[in-house]
């Protein structure tokens, strides 16, 4: 469901090199290489997914009964769906969100940020300095941000957690799995899901925590250039290029194609990827479409 940081122009920060990894959080879709053919970045939310072209418009499609697959006309450098939202940043850095705003999570916020990560009727964003500011509803404190400073953030369906600039990650909001209780680290990626996280370590190892009813917390004992938590599911793209998901199966989300990705994305019971076409491939539930992404 959510993770990654602000582009310039192209390739999701999510897909990283192995052993050199970059920090990049969960579901925010972004990219910083210029190029223009088929997408570059994907997030997936609860029953929709959308996708980033290289000349910065974003494709979404699912669900659209709140509005969340509407995109507001314009270009934009990164993007981040979760359950009823999205979001996204245009080519400054200032943030557009469509979908339900009954707790306000859409409003718009007149400054400029480096990445964006909508949460369940909340969402959080990365300024310039590092500081965090969050907005929606405030239950069990998830709009109310530690002070530290930050160069990542990933929102679950009730809380967020940041990494601080020693790859320390630090998490704020419900912690009725402890999902909010984080690991030592140090990691270089986080990915926040439903009621779990996960975090990559520089040599690629994944630690996962949180709820772990489906086997979402147990990752494979590999090394993975990118991860990405949904609901409950995890999927992870291996330095052997090979895409793995673990947990919950019960629609075919981890249930990954034979094909090889570049971006994946976890939702709450489909995942998504781009495959090295630059076209997007969906699996699992699609009885609102959100599996079915356009065809050029």
């Amino acid at each position: 469901m959510r993770g990654f940081l602000m582009i310039k122009v192209l390739v999701s920060t999510m897909v990283l090199g192995c052993n050199n990894l970059s920090t990049a959080e969960k579901d925010t879709a972004s990219d910083n290489e210029v190029e223009t053919e088929g997408y570059h970045a994907i997030t997936t939310g609860g029953y929709h997914s959308c996708a980033l072209q290289g000349d910065g418009t974003i494709d979404c499609w699912g669900r659209d009964n709140y509005g969340q697959s509407t995109v507001p006309e314009g270009q934009y450098s990164a993007v981040s769906a979760n359950y009823w939202h999205t979001c996204a940043l245009d080519l400054e850095g200032y943030p557009q969100c469509w979908g339900d705003n009954e707790f306000s999570q859409t409003d718009i916020i007149n400054e400029e940020f480096v990445s964006i990560d909508a949460g369940y009727w909340h969402t959080c964003a990365l300024k310039p300095n590092g500081s965090t500011i969050c907005w929606g509803l405030e239950d069990a404190g998830r709009t109310t941000p530690p002070e530290e400073n930050f160069t990542a953030l990933s929102s679950g369906w009730y809380h967020t957690c940041g990494l601080q600039d020693d790859g320390t990650p630090l998490c704020w909001g419900m912690n009725s799995e402890g999902q909010s209780d984080a690991p030592a680290g140090p990691f270089e990626q986080l990915s926040c899901g439903g009621l779990h996280c996960c975090a990559l370590t520089g040599e690629g190892t994944a630690d996962c925590w949180g709820e772990n009813e489906d086997g979402q917390s147990n990752p494979p004992n590999v090394q993975f250039k990118t991860i990405s938590a949904g609901a409950s599911h995890t999927c992870g793209i291996g330095i052997d290029d090979s895409t793995r998901c673990w947990g919950s199966n019960a629609q075919g989300q981890s249930s990954v194609p034979t094909v090889n990705l570049t971006h994946i994305a976890s939702g709450l019971d489909h995942s998504c990827g781009i495959d090295t076409t630059g076209q997007a491939i969906c699996w699992g539930l699609d009885n609102h479409g959100q599996s079915t992404p356009p065809i050029d």
